[in-house]
């Protein structure tokens, strides 16, 4: 599955995880990305789970994140953006 997103003006690089629980990465830890706003994920469950994905982005040297979940499966189809950025409780 390939994740997109939108790049504000001011971001510095991305980092996405992806999990079985809310804030987890056992399915998928990017590492950092740079300011590229894609990457694909080619072990993704296809059982019907609820997954759940962090996008962090590197903003002024703060990191801030994103959090969405979807339900797995051979149509899932994810696309992050930044609706609003929150501010990280402990940086990265």
């Amino acid at each position: 599955m390939t994740f997109t997103w939108t790049n504000p003006s001011n971001s510095d690089n991305y980092w996405l995880d992806i999990g079985d629980a809310p804030g987890g990465n056992d399915i998928y830890q990017s590492g950092n990305l740079g300011n590229v706003t894609t990457t694909t994920v080619t072990d993704m469950p296809s059982n019907g789970e609820e997954v759940y994905g962090t996008l962090w982005t590197l903003i002024g040297g703060q990191w801030y994140y994103n959090s969405y979940q979807w339900q797995s499966g051979p149509n899932s189809s994810k696309k992050a953006g930044h609706p609003e950025l929150r501010k990280q409780l402990s940086k990265r």
